[in-house]
């Protein structure tokens, strides 16, 4: 279910980014996965399957949206001059929120009952409240403010976070005059059925192509095997018992977030590509 609401959520991510904005977007994800929690955590009171079935159902139709809301928004209050090493963090941070899932599952191994799944459970509200909280008053993103009439909201916000409040900083002026250059304020994301522009040249086809090459390989890595079929692994391999089940869980979940972050910030553009090679060479094969 939770991946049939993924699917569905799709048609509604462009319209809500666009039409009212990254913070919007985030908050309609957020509590949306809000909402799916509460109704999940219910379910056990009323031993039903079908509203536990509808709560994943919300869930995965809320992520999606807050998921292209998120990094889009990152990257466009971003300053210049860090906004690369800004986005290469961002993903990394999947890592940090697996550590404390997985520190929150061993910690409730223990509890009695039904109390051990249902605390954890509960604890899925956690950052997407937050998120819910903070989009109430994050600034909106100056990009979608430019390419909805409104440059002088852009303009201000650029000045204020960026030009440390003086208007005619060079990076205000010079992110003025790309948002004027390369913008479209007539652009097919104004209309929610126009998907156009993802087959008008051919750098719109290789854009296309990379962005649905790296859907598959991160699902060619592993990663939902692990995640759904990881206790069915470790019984395999000879390790029966539950809490040190947990404790590998969460050992690994550290390993790679240590990993990641030593790596992100000076994965160059050769090695990108590098790893992409690889993972288009095993999908080939």
């Amino acid at each position: 279910m939770y991946t049939i609401g993924g699917v569905c959520a799709l048609p509604f991510i462009g319209p809500a980014i666009d039409t009212w904005g990254r913070g919007v977007g985030m908050l309609i994800g957020s509590a949306s996965v809000v909402l799916g929690t509460v109704i999940m955590r219910t379910a056990i009171n009323r031993s039903s399957v079908g509203q536990f079935e509808g709560g994943r159902f919300l869930v995965g139709w809320g992520v999606p949206i807050a998921c292209a809301a998120g990094p889009m928004y990152v990257v466009d209050v971003s300053h210049p001059a860090y906004r690369g090493i800004v986005g290469a963090f961002y993903n990394t941070w999947w890592f940090t929120g697996s550590i404390l899932a997985s520190g929150v599952t061993r910690a409730t191994h223990s509890l009695p009952g039904h109390q051990s799944w249902m605390t954890t459970l509960w604890f899925q509200i956690a950052f997407p409240g937050l998120v819910c909280l903070g989009a109430l008053f994050l600034p909106e993103s100056p990009r979608w403010l430019h390419v909805n009439g409104k440059s002088e909201q852009a303009r201000a916000m650029l000045t204020r976070f960026h030009g440390e409040g003086n208007p005619d900083s060079v990076w205000v002026t010079f992110q003025m005059q790309e948002y004027e250059e390369y913008l479209e304020l007539d652009g097919s994301d104004k209309r929610w059925w126009d998907y156009r522009a993802l087959f008008k040249n051919k750098n719109t086809w290789n854009r296309l192509f990379c962005n649905c090459a790296i859907q598959a390989m991160g699902q060619e890595a592993g990663n939902s095997v692990l995640s759904y079929f990881q206790a069915a692994a470790f019984e395999t391999a000879g390790i029966t018992d539950e809490f040190t089940q947990h404790n590998l869980t969460l050992g690994n979940a550290c390993a790679n977030n240590s990993s990641l972050r030593s790596s992100a910030p000076r994965l160059s553009t050769k090695s990108a590509a590098g790893h992409c090679s690889c993972s288009l060479t095993s999908l080939a094969a």
